[in-house]
């Protein structure tokens, strides 16, 4: 149960497959049988879906080479894999093992540029890790193959074309890209000799080893022409004693570990003094509380909104600048008292007006308020001043009986 869901890789999020491979790398510490069979089960489905070529499957393909790239990112598989991979996705099918122009392959059509695609998907996630020794010089002799294979199709769309450009633009922005197939096959022969020249001065160099492998020899002759054979003398020539086999998070192939060596960036942690921190809290303590001493004696914002204009008249509705409407006052009648009451909702204000009985409470504090103002009524503040401290009812009787 556990092997299927780290292989069928297309039920989850395209951009969270790396996460996949992640988990299959910690696993491997613990479990390194587990991260083998979930690399040969998926090269295996890479495999079938070559070999089937239902174009309903395209997305699952899709997701299972890049899957194949995060793995090696995350040092599941060796190198060798990756190379093996790519002769696959181009040469599968052809007769001979290399695609010719003008020759057609039921399984991959002149007019099919799916495997373009899929081989840059596994450039685009792990290509820029092949920058130097001897994988950069297999990935070069590989992309001088792949502009050659490029061209025994038929002439790219443009969103394939465009995607090709920002394969080669990402791995090698300074290669030479051929405009047509003569060129393009002409730089694939020159690498060819170049690479089995240069294997054979190496062999020639070693003459223990030539007179052992005579016989072998012979039969790599014989197959110069295919492509596979070519790689793995490649190999041979370069990289003697580089492993096949899987490799786990930690157990890199010794072959490649001189080449590829681990970069490990350790971040400096910061060391913080405890006296700092302490003199930190105790200046922001003091800090917070001048803060509340001094908004202490602020004074809090009046009220202030001004005294609405009386109209006569019928109330109108506000003209410009105004914003306050006005109702028209009640007719008074005797004994009663015109009272306004001012309301605001949201920036338009209203007064209204009703009518009071004269001898209300409110009407009583009013008229009351109105003769402490009066300048005639000193007398009667200075009584209510003084006897301010004493019983209200007594100073009310005595108030009564002084008038």
């Amino acid at each position: 149960m556990l092997l299927k869901i780290f292989t069928k890789v297309w039920k989850v999020r395209f951009n969270n497959i790396h996460i996949l491979a992640i988990l299959v790398g910690a696993l491997s510490k613990y479990h390194n049988e587990f991260s083998i069979a979930v690399v040969d089960d998926v090269l295996e489905q890479i495999e079938v879906g070559l070999e089937q070529n239902n174009f309903k499957h395209n997305q699952r393909r899709v997701a299972l080479v890049k899957y194949l790239g995060e793995l090696y990112n995350y040092k599941m598989l060796d190198s060798q894999v990756i190379f093996e991979s790519l002769y696959r996705l181009t040469s599968f099918g052809h007769e001979g093992g290399t695609p010719r122009p003008g020759v057609a392959c039921l399984l991959d059509m002149p007019d099919d540029f799916f495997r373009i695609r899929l081989v840059c998907t596994l450039l685009d996630v792990c290509g820029m890790c092949f920058e130097r020794g001897s994988a950069k010089k297999k990935l070069d002799f590989f992309l001088t193959f792949f502009q050659y294979y490029i061209y025994t199709k038929e002439p790219l769309p443009m969103d394939m074309e465009f995607l090709v450009l920002d394969t080669f633009q990402a791995i090698r922005p300074n290669w030479k890209l051929h405009t047509n197939l003569e060129d393009a096959a002409k730089a694939f022969e020159e690498a060819v000799s170049k690479t089995y020249k240069t294997s054979d001065e190496k062999s020639l160099a070693e003459p223990e080893e030539a007179e052992d492998d005579g016989d072998s020899s012979d039969e790599g002759e014989a197959d110069y022409e295919h492509r596979e054979d070519e790689e793995a003398q490649l190999s041979d020539g370069d990289e003697e004693g580089e492993s096949q086999t899987v490799a786990s998070a930690e157990n890199v192939p010794s072959s490649d570990s001189e080449e590829e060596e681990d970069i490990v960036v350790q971040l400096r942690q910061e060391e913080r003094d405890p006296e700092a921190d302490a003199e930190f809290d105790r200046e922001l303590a003091k800090m917070m509380a001048e803060s509340l001493d001094s908004r202490k004696f602020e004074r809090k914002p009046v009220f202030d909104v001004p005294l609405p204009m009386r109209r006569s008249g019928l109330s109108r509705e506000p003209t410009m600048g105004s914003e306050v409407a006005d109702v028209p006052p009640p007719t008074q009648a005797p004994g009663t008292m015109a009272f306004s009451l001012l309301t605001k909702k949201g920036n338009r204000q209203q007064v209204h007006e009703s009518l009071l009985i004269s001898r209300s409470s409110f009407d009583t504090h009013t008229n009351l308020n109105d003769g402490l103002l009066d300048p005639h009524g000193g007398a009667s503040l200075r009584f209510i001043v003084c006897n301010c401290n004493e019983d209200p009812t007594r100073s009310r009787a005595r108030g009564t009986a002084t008038h």
